[in-house]
């Protein structure tokens, strides 16, 4: 009889230590933020409940996806180097799980204690489009950078990125951005870019400005446009180049060369390389009208194989003989004068000039800072134009994403700046 009691106690003891042993945690109650400290330095993880995988603090490295088996508490990460092309796929156990805390126990660099963090990392998500009816090619890569923007003469710290092999994947692609919030500081500005390569040559890049709160939750849509391989600059773009002689009191003295561009644009360099003037033109009938950015106007007729020079549209011709059809406009190493409208925001400077349109960005040299300063100053409001007289050159320099070319303007002189009310339009 006090064995058969004795039996049942035993078995009442295993059935309670059998039902005290802690379940394994479940796939929603791994997901989230974790960090570790290691030797000082924290790191982390984000699981996404969608399976993707996101890194925090960890160089060269980066979280591609990661899975969960529930029934041996086995963890699996899958990352990716990016200095070699290569994809790490490493195991960890699981023990000791709780709402606040797990430690992973394994051969991969992320074994060790972990504590919940998901009020202390930060997360952007969102997708990268473009409207062109094309397909990426299998061997396409994304990259997707979140910048801080907030100096003006200074390039842009780079605060996270991601970057993934699209595998035949096609737009809208989704990105996720992870980083620690200790790592954003109040009052300045943040701007994601995206740029998808193709064995390294650059394909689609976004050019406009996407600011971003990192604190505050929420997704992104960021729109690539296809890369133009570099455009002629105005010297090597003429479509025709006229040579000779202008008379009129405020024509350039002497012979000048006169490049009409197929974008409607011109470029006039008088032959003694003292001055140059750009603007625009447009054909009605045989007749030509050419007007400067600085509001002066010339007039042409068309006559065989040259323009004649005009009074005015309409009128008899000017007594000079005609500008002839001549070789290709010599080399300009001369400031242009321009008016127009000039914008900043974050990393992006951008004038347009007003009789022709044409927009370019400025380069970030002292002539740029010069200019940033007066719009700070004197515009009406963020984003808003401010109408100013610059002279500058135009050069064709290497853009923000690797590869590309822009033609820029790199401003000499800031020569005037009109009121607020002042604008192209």
């Amino acid at each position: 009889m006090l064995g058969c009691r004795l039996f049942a106690v035993l078995i009442g003891v295993m059935v309670t230590i059998v039902g005290c042993q802690p379940s394994p945690p479940t796939h929603a109650e791994l997901s989230g933020a974790w960090l570790q400290t290691q030797d000082g330095h924290q790191q982390g993880v984000v699981l996404h409940p969608d399976g993707d995988l996101s890194l925090v603090g960890i160089a060269n490295e980066q979280g591609e996806r990661w899975q969960y088996d529930a029934q041996s508490q086995r963890l699996i990460l899958i990352t990716d180097s990016t200095l070699q092309s290569e994809t790490h796929i490493v195991e960890y156990d699981i023990q000791s799980f709780s709402q606040a805390q797990f430690t992973l126990v394994g051969d991969g660099r992320m074994a060790g204690e972990f504590a919940r963090a998901d009020e202390q990392l930060a997360v952007i998500s969102g997708d990268v489009t473009y409207h062109q009816r094309m397909a990426l090619s299998p061997r396409a890569m994304l990259t997707v950078v979140l910048n801080d923007v907030s100096l003006a003469d200074a390039p842009a710290k780079q605060m996270a990125s991601y970057a993934v092999a699209l595998n035949g994947k096609q737009v809208p692609v989704p990105f996720k951005l992870a980083l620690m919030k200790s790592q954003v500081e109040a009052g300045h500005r943040y701007s994601i870019r995206a740029s998808i390569h193709v064995d390294d040559k650059l394909l689609f890049t976004s050019t406009r400005h996407y600011g971003v709160e990192p604190m505050q939750s929420g997704s992104v849509q960021v729109e690539v446009e296809p890369v133009q391989r570099r455009k002629p600059t105005l010297n090597e773009r003429s479509q025709q180049t006229f040579y000779g002689e202008l008379v009129c009191a405020d024509c350039p003295n002497g012979p000048v060369h006169l490049g009409l561009e197929a974008d409607n644009t011109f470029l006039m360099l008088d032959s003694a390389g003292k001055h140059a003037s750009f603007g625009g033109w447009k054909q009605q009938g045989p007749v030509l009208t050419l007007t400067a950015s600085d509001g002066q106007s010339y007039w042409f007729r068309r006559h065989q194989n040259g323009l004649e020079p005009l009074l005015a549209a309409g009128s008899a011709k000017l007594p000079a003989p005609p500008l002839l059809l001549d070789a290709p406009m010599p080399s300009l190493d001369l400031a242009i004068q321009l008016i127009g409208d000039y914008r900043y925001m974050a990393d992006a400077a951008v004038f347009q000039e007003c009789v022709t349109g044409k927009r370019w960005p400025v380069a970030q040299d002292q002539g740029g800072l010069r200019l940033e300063q007066a719009y700070m100053q004197n515009r009406a409001g963020p984003g808003e134009p401010l109408h100013m007289t610059v002279a500058g050159k135009l050069k064709v320099l290497p853009g923000m994403e690797e590869g590309s070319e822009v033609e820029t303007l790199i401003v000499s002189e800031l020569v005037n700046v009109a009121d607020q009310d002042t604008t192209c339009d």
